[in-house]
């Protein structure tokens, strides 16, 4: 050790664990106004004094859960500094998409897919936009809903961190678990 120098370790990035993109945006390009809109509507709960660094793992965990069709008018509000709010924005697509798709809407809305949980055809709008965890080796194959319900039921019969992927034996992490249980089985 050299005399009068302190031997400190490097310092942790307050960004460590949140991607380096979110809803196809960089990070440095999200604020915090827009950061703080998404737990609120997603009805999530936060901290206001959270920092962007906190805000945007919360955002990172809510985007596997959010439709395709939605990620698309998130990433057009993501880059217009003024306009309709978000609570607007996606109200307006679940109003346009909530019944069948119309004529001319985009092939990947019109697709169905069986959920391999409770064997329903479903919109493709209907199933996880990515794998829950990154170390899953499957694309998802299971309806938001079922995801939900999974998770739901395991956390009032086992400890949380043997919770697993509805689809593997992948361990879910607890960030993973609290995005995607519904708020009474997660209070419990």
């Amino acid at each position: 050790m050299v005399p009068g120098h302190l031997n400190m370790a490097t310092p942790r990035s307050p960004y460590e664990g949140v991607p380096s993109s979110i809803f196809g945006i960089s990070r440095s390009r999200w604020s915090v106004d827009k950061a703080q809109e998404f737990p609120r509507y997603f009805g999530k709960r936060y901290v206001t004094k959270d920092r962007k660094p906190a805000l945007l793992k919360k955002v990172a965990l809510l985007e596997a859960r959010v439709p395709y069709i939605e990620t698309a008018e998130i990433q057009k509000w993501l880059n217009v500094r003024r306009g309709p709010s978000l609570r607007d924005r996606l109200d307006a697509v679940r109003r346009r998409t909530k019944d069948e798709p119309t004529e001319g809407e985009e092939l990947f809305y019109q697709e169905r897919k069986e959920c391999s949980v409770c064997m329903e055809p479903q919109w493709v709008k209907e199933f996880p936009s990515k794998k829950l965890e990154a170390l899953c080796n499957h694309q998802p194959s299971v309806c938001s809903s079922c995801v939900t319900e999974h998770i739901s039921s395991q956390i009032s019969e086992i400890a949380w961190d043997q919770i697993t992927c509805p689809e593997c034996p992948q361990a879910l992490s607890f960030e993973v678990i609290k995005a995607w249980a519904s708020e009474n089985a997660f209070e419990k």
